[in-house]
């Protein structure tokens, strides 16, 4: 692997030059250590919430398409990828906390979340227990019985999510849509 690093500050940045355009790794402290891949960009900030058994590098194929339109991160929750469990648990909730801590840390504004799979859930649940800090939310491959459970995740009918199925980057997929035609799937 080609790579150079550098400290600045509370963040430890790693550039890989190995992808087809440089992902910065940065381990960010938010109640423990979190490692996340920032794609770059400018603009409303994204943050890519990865599912169960998945870590940051799920999103390589798509983070710099993002990164053309918005600030993209993606971190890695306690106990997947590069972040080490550090004493936290490994639970939905705690993941969801992990990410609030994330967002307060690493991006300081309201943050357009993707989620995919489990990851979906813990955006779900972020939006409906920090509204103040999700400016939209789109799901990705979530489990329909995943999205039966927005009604008591307290998300109101109007909320403004929606759910993606992306033909190519996940081929275990049944049911595949453009991503362009995105549409809302309360």
């Amino acid at each position: 692997m080609s790579a150079g690093g550098a400290n600045f500050g509370r963040y430890l940045v790693v550039t890989d030059t190995t992808a087809a355009f440089p992902v910065r790794r940065r381990t960010i402290e938010a109640d423990g250590p979190i490692h996340f891949a920032d794609f770059g960009g400018e603009g409303r900030p994204m943050v890519l919430v990865h599912g169960l058994g998945g870590a940051c590098e799920n999103w390589l194929a798509v983070g710099g398409l993002l990164a053309e339109h918005a600030r993209v991160l993606a971190p890695d929750l306690p106990g997947f990828g590069r972040t080490p469990p550090a004493g936290r648990e490994i639970t939905i909730a705690a993941s969801q906390r992990a990410l609030h801590r994330f967002l307060e840390a690493a991006v300081g504004e309201p943050a357009i979340l993707v989620g995919n799979s489990m990851g979906g859930l813990i955006a779900m649940m972020q939006a409906a227990r920090e509204s103040a800090s999700v400016a939209g939310l789109v799901l990705v491959e979530v489990h329909d019985d995943l999205l039966a459970e927005r009604r008591g995740l307290g998300l109101a009918d109007g909320c403004a999510c929606a759910p993606v199925r992306v033909g190519g980057i996940f081929p275990a997929c049944g049911h595949q849509r453009r991503v362009g035609d995105v549409r809302n799937e309360a």
